[in-house]
């Protein structure tokens, strides 16, 4: 009958094919797990909610059936940097609100599966490699309110491309695009961002930005704007 398991504190290095006889099981927090595969059985558990294991290096890759876990609706992956594909089931995790995927620098299975997240609402892809494909499948994310690209990397005309899909996401309230622009074509790319008029926080902190454009006044729901470390920044606009 055990709802809440948190093994943050344990040093793990591996979980049990038995994680699946906690039928009942809602959040599952285990960061660290030192092995290469997760327990086929963890995709029985078919009322988890939260599933957390963050800093799990070592692992190369997701079940294959993970697309069962039909309750998921938050799941962090940041910095288990070994997994370079998602399952074609991950596609299934349609009820996915917050999927954080930070650190997972190159991950060539992606694509096809984040345009199937219909309901997602948080996506962190900091430190992440971004393709054209990439960009495409995260304009479909049209309920998407918070996005974080900060540290991202990408060439030039994939950036732009990533550009022109964002202004497809109008419920975006909470943008980070710390350390970016310069690789993304800077004032170009910002003048996609100014588009975005229900934005709420915006992070531009770390960029190589010497102004702000005037359309900045677009952003009229704007609260929070973080300019800290934007050194060579000479002007604000009226």
């Amino acid at each position: 009958s055990l709802r809440v398991l948190d093994l943050s504190e344990c040093s793990i290095l591996k979980l049990p094919q038995s994680i699946g006889q906690l039928r009942q099981l809602r959040y599952l927090n285990a960061p660290g797990v030192q092995d290469r595969m997760l327990p086929e059985s963890i995709t029985e558990l078919s009322h988890l909610i939260y599933l957390n294991i963050q800093g799990s290096s070592t692992i190369s890759a997701l079940p294959e059936s993970i697309g069962e876990m039909a309750s998921l609706i938050h799941l962090d992956l940041s910095r288990c940097n070994g997994i370079y594909q998602l399952p074609v089931s991950f596609r299934n995790l349609e009820n996915l609100v917050h999927l954080n995927l930070s650190g997972c620098y190159n991950m060539s299975g992606v694509t096809a599966s984040l345009g199937s997240l219909s309901r997602l609402e948080h996506l962190s892809l900091y430190c992440c490699m971004i393709d054209g494909d990439l960009a495409k499948a995260l304009g479909g994310l049209t309920e998407l309110q918070s996005l974080n690209l900060s540290r991202v990397v990408c060439s030039g005309n994939h950036c732009q491309g990533l550009g022109q899909v964002l202004v497809n996401l109008s419920k975006l309230r909470y943008l980070n695009i710390q350390d970016f622009l310069h690789k993304a074509g800077g004032d170009s790319f910002l003048e996609f961002i100014i588009r975005l008029s229900n934005l709420e926080h915006l992070d531009l902190s770390s960029n190589n930005l010497r102004s702000i454009p005037e359309t900045i006044e677009n952003l009229s729901s704007l609260q929070t704007l973080d300019l800290s470390r934007c050194i060579n920044l000479e002007r604000l606009p009226a």
